[in-house]
């Protein structure tokens, strides 16, 4: 069952924000699977959904942070430099801000969403 992009993607004023639960030291670099959240936020602040991914770098000096950003602009097809972690920097759950115009981002995110077989 696909994802909608309201429960993985969260609009905000400077584009979308999303969760992701990281594994590094993995076979392979890929995105693995959209979940449910099992510590969802009383605040509001996320969406119910998580994107899992795998990445093969291990987590130092910042390699499985740049891996994961190279992972999703490729997939996505969204410049690397509109990508930005806002926590979970040293952690393997990671909220991430996609900069941009929310619209154009929904519109992409959802065509990939349709297209993805998580």
């Amino acid at each position: 069952m696909t994802a909608s992009f309201s429960s993985l993607f969260k609009k905000t004023t400077k584009g979308v924000t999303l969760r992701l639960k990281v594994s590094p030291r993995s076979r392979v670099s890929k995105i693995t699977a959209i979940q449910d959240d099992e510590a969802p936020s009383t605040l509001d602040l996320f969406q119910e959904k998580i994107l899992k991914v795998s990445l093969k770098e291990p987590p130092e000096k910042g390699r499985a942070n740049a891996a994961l950003l190279k992972l999703l602009s490729r997939t996505w097809k969204i410049p690397k430099t509109d990508l930005h972690l806002l926590t979970g920097e040293t952690s393997s759950l990671k909220v991430l801000l996609i900069k941009g115009d929310p619209e154009d981002l929904q519109k992409t995110l959802e065509k990939w969403l349709a297209e993805t077989s998580l």
